[in-house]
């Protein structure tokens, strides 16, 4: 099983001064999110991406340790989530 991710195609979101503005569409609330939560939120908008692409997109761009990176957005993935920002795609198969 493939697990992707998107940006919920509901929620409306602006970027200002590389903060993205999200609102979810369940209960019209508004999210700021920071500049490393706004690139993903970016790479989320277009195309569905696995944890591995996301981790590996933040590694070419920032230093650190390629677990921490890994946890952090695990952390943020899952509060998109909760916030209903974010879908979950699942794709039989292996990337």
């Amino acid at each position: 099983m493939t697990i992707r991710y998107r940006q919920n195609p509901r929620c409306a979101s602006r970027v200002f001064g590389g903060e993205a503005a999200v609102i979810t569409p369940g209960n019209q609330r508004i999210s700021i999110l920071d500049p490393v939560a706004t690139e993903i939120w970016a790479l989320l908008e277009t195309t569905p991406r696995t944890l591995e692409q996301l981790c590996a997109a933040l590694q070419e761009r920032y230093e650190g340790d390629p677990n921490t990176i890994q946890q952090d957005v695990v952390e943020l993935l899952g509060a998109l989530l909760e916030l209903e920002a974010i879908e979950r795609l699942e794709t039989p198969g292996s990337e």
